[in-house]
């Protein structure tokens, strides 16, 4: 006998069944306006494996514990946007299709669950009940939860947080080619120590690191320092230094910054408050290339870089200001 499969991951099973069979479609299909839409639904299907995953970790964890767990969740998110378009270039080398192919995985490792994992009739039914409106005590609408300023303000942080991360992905590349005339090879290997930055920052941080607001603002402030040194830099060995420092540093945002919106719900609100924060950060990746695009006609590869330093310290003085939760007013 399998062991019982905990609901949320069960809930999330089929979005990342899903995940793999919209991904792959995306080689066959015939022109740009269906593939449009063809990605479309594969965000719908990717937010909903992220939150079910995040959610999942949230209510099976408690104290720092739950940190932790949040931590490295948020950070396999992070480093999937990182490893992703390596390994991408890597298959595309052979048939550009391949690069779809990679979509794949999500169908077999849905598979390879059901498998591992059976779900239990009464697991679910004990879900549904705990799911139903409480009739006493505090309350917390959700509506009003997300719309809160405290939760807006972690939401317009992993916007430009994903934003600028995944700018650095696009932009920095182009500036090792054309300024430094780097190989495939060196990019994909800066890239990676980002990738192994954001990683160990995960393990190594202390875990009441977590949640600091005033930790993730001097995140923010590093992550600045080394934006602006990026289009300086002319050394191969300086540019990998800067490169895994950088993943250090963001690599503790993304996580804390979930860790505090999930501080800021009730227990029974803290699967939909951490879908949004997720849906926040693809809208951050969605906008990165239409804010920067611009930016990089009008003030080039500098202006770019400059541009989300200057952004990454806003939002850092902006976290500096205490948040409060809903269920402490």
């Amino acid at each position: 006998m399998g062991r019982s499969i905990p609901v949320r991951c069960a809930f999330s099973l089929p979005c990342l069944a899903a995940y793999g069979v919209i991904g792959v479609s995306g080689a066959f299909l015939p022109s740009y306006p269906t593939l449009l839409l063809d990605r479309g639904f594969l965000g719908i299907a990717s937010a909903g494996v992220a939150a079910a995953s995040l959610g999942l970790l949230s209510s099976r964890y408690e104290g720092e514990r739950r940190n932790q767990a949040i931590a490295y969740a948020a950070t396999a998110i992070t480093l999937a946007n990182i490893v992703y378009p390596l390994l991408a270039v890597g298959v595309g080398q052979f048939n550009w299709r391949f690069a779809f192919g990679l979509y794949g995985l999500g169908t077999l490792l849905a598979g390879i669950a059901l498998l591992v994992f059976r779900p239990k009739k009464d697991a679910i039914a004990a879900h549904q009940e705990s799911a139903k409106p409480q009739t006493s005590g505090l309350r917390v609408q959700p509506g009003a939860l997300l719309k809160s300023a405290p939760c807006l303000r972690i939401f317009l942080s992993l916007i430009a947080i994903s934003a600028i991360v995944y700018g650095t992905i696009i932009y920095l590349p182009i500036y090792l080619k054309t300024t430094l005339g780097s190989s495939l090879i060196w990019n994909g290997m800066i890239l990676s120590l980002q990738a192994i930055g954001a990683a160990l920052s995960a393990r190594s941080i202390g875990l009441t690191a977590f949640g600091s607001l005033k930790l993730t603002a001097l995140s923010l402030g590093l992550m600045a320092v080394f934006l602006v040194l990026f289009p300086n830099l002319t050394s191969l060995g300086l540019l990998m230094l800067i490169s895994g420092l950088f993943g250090l540093s963001f690599g503790l945002v993304t996580p804390s910054l979930y860790n505090i919106l999930a501080n800021l719900a009730p227990a029974h609100l803290q699967s939909s408050i951490l879908a949004t924060g997720i849906g926040a950060g693809f809208l951050g990746q969605f906008l990165s290339p239409l804010i920067l695009g611009p930016i990089l006609t009008v003030g080039g590869l500098s202006g770019v870089f400059y541009s989300c330093a200057g952004l990454a310290i806003a939002m850092g003085l902006g976290l500096l200001i205490p948040l409060k939760s809903q269920t402490e007013r």
